[in-house]
């Protein structure tokens, strides 16, 4: 999982925060200060794909983390299908 900042709402590949996911695919980012974001998910050989379920940067969902207000519910589906041959 990587977490863009994104504050021109735009998709910056160098400025990211990574985590992995749990067994049951969860996850979280600690410290993240308020700004916006592009969340993205990548198997290993696989494509990345971009909140809410695109390959496509420029048509990803920007997430805005504000002050104190925590998110939850985020997702995104990988299939092994969309893996790179």
């Amino acid at each position: 999982m990587s977490l863009f900042y994104s504050l021109d709402g735009h998709f910056h590949p160098d400025v990211a925060l990574k985590t992995r996911t749990d067994v049951d695919g969860k996850f979280s980012f600690h410290r993240v200060e308020a700004a916006k974001f592009i969340l993205s998910a990548q198997l290993a050989g696989s494509k990345m794909i971009f909140f809410s379920g695109t390959h496509d940067a420029t048509k990803t969902e920007i997430i805005e983390v504000y002050d104190g207000k925590p998110l939850s519910r985020l997702v995104i589906r990988v299939s092994r299908s969309s893996q790179s041959r």
